[in-house]
C-alpha cells in the first residue's frame, strides 16, 4: 500500500519515496509508464492527504517543474479512467480522488505564478475534457475555467474554449428548441449572450481564428442576427480545413434557410457533403429543404444516403456538439513537452 501514510513507527516513508519515482519517470517522457503504475494502485491504498502533502513540500522546496509533472500526471491517470467507464463517472472513485489531489497540486503550483505556460495549457486540457462529458449534465469535476480566464483574459484560445463552454451550456437546455420543436425560445438566452461575447473577443484576439469565427456565426445566427452571421459564415471563414469547412457550410444552410433562400442552402449542403466521408448531417438538412420545395423523390433518396452511414466514419457536426473536446490530444501533446523539456532539478 505504497501511497498510504505510513505509521509513526515505520522506517522513512516508502510512500513518498515510490511518488517521487513517478513524477521522474513522467518528467523523462515514460508518460504510459507513469500513468499505468499510477492509475493501476488500488483505489483503497490511494491516500490523498500523502500526496497533498507531497505538493506542500515541494512548493516549500521550489520544484515545481515537478509539480508541473504532477498535474500532468494526474490528468492522464483521471482521462483514463473516466473513458474506460464514461457512463458511471460520478460514482468513480479514483476520479474522485485524483480530482481532489489535483486541485491541491494546481494551488500549489499556482502559487508560483498565475500565468506559466504550464498552467495555461493545462486550463485548456482540462476544460477541453469537461467539455467532452459535458453532454451527460454536470460533470463532477473540478471546474478552473474562470483560473484561466482571469490568469489569460486575452487569450485567443481560452476565450474560443470558454464561449465553446456557454454555447454548450445553451446546448443542454432541456427546452431549448432546437432540441425540442415546443421548447422555450427564450431558454437560456443568457448563455448565448455569453458565448458570442467570448467568441467576439477570441475573434478580435485573433482574427484568423477559423473555429472561433464558425462558432461566433452559428452563435449570432442562433441568436436572431442574420446580417451578422453572414459576414462571420463567408469569406473569412474560409479555411481550406474540410472538417471547419463542412460545419461553415452546415451553419451557412441554415442561414440561408433562415432567410427563405432554400436555393442557396442546398447549394451550401450539396457543397459540404462533397467534403467529408459520412456527411449525415449535411443530407439530413438537404432533404428537409428539397421535401420543402416539393422535390419528394430527392428528398427521399438524400434521406435514405443519410440513414446508410457507416459507424466508423464520423460527421464533423458530432464532434462540434462536445466543444473543445477535439483538442486534447493536441493539448495533452503540448503539455508532455512542456513537462519534459523543463530543466527545473527533481528528486
Amino acid at each position: 500500500m505504497w501511497l498510504c501514510a505510513a505509521p509513526a513507527f515505520a522506517q522513512p516513508p516508502t510512500p513518498r519515496a515510490s511518488y517521487e519515482n513517478l513524477i521522474g519517470l513522467y518528467r523523462k517522457g515514460a508518460f504510459e509508464r507513469a500513468v499505468s503504475e499510477l492509475r493501476f494502485v488500488s483505489v483503497a491504498d490511494i491516500d490523498e492527504q500523502v500526496m497533498t502533502d507531497w505538493a506542500r513540500v515541494a512548493r516549500r522546496e521550489e520544484r515545481r517543474d515537478d509539480l508541473a509533472a504532477a498535474l500532468m500526471l494526474h490528468s492522464e491517470v483521471l482521462f483514463e479512467e473516466a473513458a474506460s467507464d464514461p457512463v458511471r463517472l460520478r460514482s468513480n472513485v479514483a476520479v474522485r480522488k485524483h480530482n481532489q489531489v489535483l486541485d491541491a497540486i494546481h494551488q500549489q503550483l499556482r502559487g508560483y505564478s498565475r500565468n506559466t505556460p504550464i498552467l495555461r495549457t493545462w486550463y485548456l486540457l482540462w476544460e477541453a475534457f469537461r467539455q467532452g462529458f459535458s453532454m451527460s449534465g454536470n460533470v463532477p469535476l473540478s471546474d478552473h475555467l474562470d483560473e484561466g480566464l482571469s490568469a489569460f483574459p486575452e487569450d485567443a484560445d481560452m476565450l474560443l474554449t470558454a464561449g465553446a463552454r456557454h454555447e454548450l451550456i445553451w446546448w443542454g437546455v432541456a427546452q431549448n428548441p432546437q432540441r425540442d420543436p415546443d421548447g422555450n425560445s427564450r431558454a437560456a438566452q443568457g448563455s448565448l449572450n455569453e458565448a458570442r461575447r467570448y467568441l467576439r473577443k477570441s475573434v478580435d484576439a485573433n482574427p484568423k481564428a477559423i473555429e472561433a469565427r464558425i462558432r461566433l456565426g452559428r452563435v449570432l445566427m442562433l441568436l436572431g442576427d442574420l446580417d451578422a452571421a453572414g459576414e462571420q459564415l463567408t469569406a473569412n471563414s474560409q479555411s481550406g480545413q474540410p472538417a471547419f469547412e463542412y460545419l461553415r457550410l452546415l451553419f451557412l444552410g441554415d442561414l440561408r434557410e433562415r432567410q427563405n433562400d432554400p436555393a442557396g442552402a442546398m447549394v451550401a449542403y450539396e457543397e459540404a457533403i462533397g467534403l467529408t466521408p459520412s456527411p449525415q448531417s449535411a443530407r439530413l438538412a438537404a432533404a428537409q429543404v428539397s421535401h420543402g420545395m416539393g422535390r419528394r423523390s430527392d428528398a427521399a433518396r438524400i434521406a435514405t444516403q443519410a440513414m446508410n452511414t457507416k459507424r466508423d466514419e464520423n460527421d464533423p457536426w458530432w464532434g462540434y456538439q462536445r466543444g473543445q473536446w477535439w483538442r486534447i490530444g493536441y493539448y495533452m501533446k503540448v503539455g508532455r513537452g512542456l513537462v519534459v523539456n523543463a530543466k527545473g532539478s527533481t528528486r
